[in-house]
């Protein structure tokens, strides 16, 4: 497997893992390796950034009707500053995250629960997750994970990130630079009203 590194992307310049020669591919992982190799060659991202980060706290996970009748969800993040960001999440997710923050539990393990354990089971433990990044009004976070003497950051989806941070109890953070483009995108909305 061939190492791609990918600089700016997020705490310590992590290497991204991209299928190498012989892997199995499809349209959506080819297409996912082009937008990191555009995001990498834009000049924000050819030195390593500070984050700044900012730890945060699930506030509570909402469903949004919509006049057509369709519901959306998000999460309702917010800093010790009451700055809110709002991440809108599938139902699988949002579903997985309330009730875990609720102290729900099931005989049968779901999805967020089986990462978990097989994480611990590969003697690992979940340090940390990070919102990183904001780019095409896409969301990116990373999980960090401690173990046998590594640090390892994956990359994966806020809403999945949050579900595992919350069964681990593991603390949330997010970019000030992130924090800082939503609250600007929200004011601008709110100047169009």
């Amino acid at each position: 497997m061939s190492d791609m590194q990918f600089p700016g992307e997020g705490p310590g310049d992590t290497n991204r893992d991209l299928p190498g020669e012989g892997a199995p591919r499809n349209d959506e992982s080819i297409e996912w390796d082009q937008k990191l190799r555009e995001r990498a060659g834009e000049a924000e991202n050819l030195m390593p950034r500070k984050l700044y980060e900012k730890e945060v706290r699930l506030s509570a996970v909402y469903e949004q009707q919509h006049a057509s009748g369709q519901c959306a969800y998000f999460v309702e993040l917010v800093d010790k500053r009451d700055r809110k960001v709002k991440i809108y999440v599938g139902h699988p997710e949002a579903s997985s995250i309330s009730m875990a923050s609720e102290g729900q539990s099931f005989s049968r393990p779901l999805t967020h629960d089986l990462l978990r354990s097989v994480v611990e089971r590969l003697g690992y433990r979940v340090e940390r997750i990070i919102i990183d990044d904001l780019y095409n009004d896409t969301f990116y976070a990373k999980l960090t994970l401690i173990g046998d003497n590594r640090t390892l950051d994956i990359d994966c989806r806020p809403s999945d990130a949050i579900a595992v941070a919350v069964r681990t109890k593991a603390p949330i953070y997010i970019a000030e630079d992130v924090i800082t483009s939503v609250l600007k995108s929200d004011e601008e909305g709110h100047e169009g009203d």
